[in-house]
């Protein structure tokens, strides 16, 4: 299992094992990247184009039977595992022959969870397991990591928008988001 992580335009993959010096590949990536319903249906035409791949913007099924997106993983909201295995179902049917080089797109946004909020923080994590599991059972190369917060509130790196920012230091946040960082990498 690969894990992509993107910051701007820049790519970095980290693959456990022995690295594979082969060529290297034209991912299809922006705002307008399937959803894993249409990567199925349009698998076929979008491999006329010259991609080896591109992301896809997973949803979750809500038990209302609505999808719901599941690219912003940074929020409180409790998602639930059998939530995404429609997703997957559709992943495991699209079967790609030339773009093979598919990964799952998480974006920082909302940015709701203050770095010192320990069950807004166990949520993330839970965000980032379930995008990972869904990644590996679609056959998904892993995913793409777009650290950039497009959309407000944007207070995830901003310490005066943190909501204990009156209880706790720059410093002390500085070593904060430090800490979930090792944890995060530690849930692999």
């Amino acid at each position: 299992m690969r894990i992509v992580i993107a910051a701007a335009f820049a790519f970095v993959t980290i693959t456990a094992g022995a690295q594979n010096a082969s060529r290297k590949k034209l991912i299809a990536t922006g705002w307008d990247s399937p959803t894993p319903v249409q990567f199925r249906q349009y698998l076929s035409a979008f491999e006329k184009w010259p991609f080896d791949g591109t992301t896809i913007q997973t949803t979750r099924r809500l038990a209302s039977g609505k999808d719901a997106n599941a690219v912003n993983a940074f929020a409180c909201e409790h998602w639930a595992p059998r939530e995404f295995d429609v997703a997957i179902a559709d992943l495991k049917a699209a079967k790609p022959r030339t773009a093979t080089a598919n990964f799952l797109m998480l974006y920082s946004n909302p940015g709701d969870v203050d770095w010192f909020d320990d069950a807004g923080w166990k949520e993330v994590v839970q965000h980032w397991r379930l995008l990972a599991r869904t990644a590996y059972l679609g056959g998904l190369k892993g995913i793409l990591f777009d650290a950039e917060p497009y959309t407000p509130p944007y207070q995830q790196y901003r310490f005066v928008s943190q909501a204990g920012s009156a209880k706790h230091t720059f410093a002390q946040y500085c070593v904060k988001a430090r800490e979930r960082g090792r944890f995060a990498a530690d849930i692999g």
